[in-house]
Formats: C-alpha cells, structure tokens, sequence
C-alpha cells in the first residue's frame, strides 16, 4: 500500500508549484527542516550547518542546493504588475507587456535570419521546390510582401491551398512528407552538413 501513498505525494509535490522542483530535493529539505526544529529543541541554540548536515545524513552541498531551490521566487509573465505607489490600483500591464516582444537584439535578428536561411537552403537542397514552398507557407517563412494582399505570417492548410489551387488534403500530405524527410535528415545527422537543430 505504500506505493499508493508515494504516488498521491509525488503527484501532489509536482502539480502544486508553477516552477517544478525535483521531488528529491523537496524531500531532502523536508528532511533537514524537521532535524533542524529536533536540533534546536535539543541543543537550545541553531545548530550549525555542519551539525544539521551530520545529523540528517546530507551532505552540505545537498542542502545548499536544496535551500536555493525552495528560496526562488516564482512568477507569471502573465502576472498583472503592481504599482507599490498606488496600492489600490490594478494594473492592465503585465510583465510579457512590459519586457516587449520586440526585446529581440540586433544580433540576435541577425542569428536568426542566418539561421533562417540556413533552414531554407536546406530545405532546397533535400525537398522538392513545390514541397519547399508549401512549408514556408504553412510556417510564415515566405516574405510578406511576396505574397498577396491578405495573407502574411504563418499560413493555415485552407488558405495555402486556395493561394496554390490544390485541395487542402494534398497540400498537408506534401507538407507532411517534406517534414518527414527533414526530421530523418535532422534524425540521421549524415546528409545535413552544418544544418542541425
């Protein structure tokens, strides 16, 4: 019956916090919590660190390790913020809002169009030109202003397959087939070169 008790803990210890901290570390600060408040009762003072470690069979690097976890600071990006000078006020803005989603560095829009065209070179060099195309489509990587007037970013299988005049069936079984070709590409790591994931 005790494989009951330790799956209902286990799951209650995963599902309580936003962050997940390994089970096994919850359970070793629990453990040196409790021989902390018997040492303390018994000794009349805080027992050092060296004594609770002794005294709970852990080493001292466990418990640090054990503290720091416990001790951080859980938050939501999603987490309304709140003004310490205007207590009674809700705020509409909210971390996501105030970090910006346009934090992106230069060097780092230049990351990622490299590896965007390296992506796409690829792509041209295993799949067929139809298959490439339809890929970009489906994952926004076409330049907006190649497209017409209306479409832009990410594409849904309906409206590539009304912007190629293929029936939407057709137009996800070539997506489907080019991207189970990279994944064995990506998988296998022979052909692909300098491309990887």
């Amino acid at each position: 019956m005790y494989w009951i008790r330790s799956a209902i803990k286990s799951s209650f210890l995963t599902q309580t916090r936003l962050i997940k901290i390994p089970q096994r570390l919850i359970e070793t600060n629990k453990k040196v919590l409790k021989v902390a408040e018997e040492l303390e009762f018994l000794l009349g003072r805080q027992p050092t660190t060296a004594e609770l470690s002794e005294a709970a069979e852990v080493t001292s690097s466990q418990m640090s390790r054990c503290a720091e976890a416990n001790n951080l600071i859980c938050g939501s990006l999603d987490e309304s913020l709140v003004n310490s000078f205007k207590p009674g006020e809700k705020s509409k803005d909210t971390l996501h809002s105030t970090v910006g989603e346009n934090a992106e560095t230069e060097e780092m829009a230049i990351d990622h169009s490299y590896e965007r065209g390296n992506l796409i070179a690829t792509m041209r060099r295993y799949l067929t030109p139809h298959q490439v195309d339809l890929i970009m489509l489906r994952y926004g990587l076409v330049d907006a202003k190649v497209l017409p007037h209306g479409f832009s970013g990410p594409l849904t299988i309906a409206k590539i397959s009304h912007l190629v005049g293929l029936k939407p069936h057709k137009v996800r079984s070539q997506i489907h087939n080019g991207l189970r070709q990279m994944k064995h590409l990506v998988t296998n790591e022979d052909g692909l070169g300098e491309f990887s994931l």
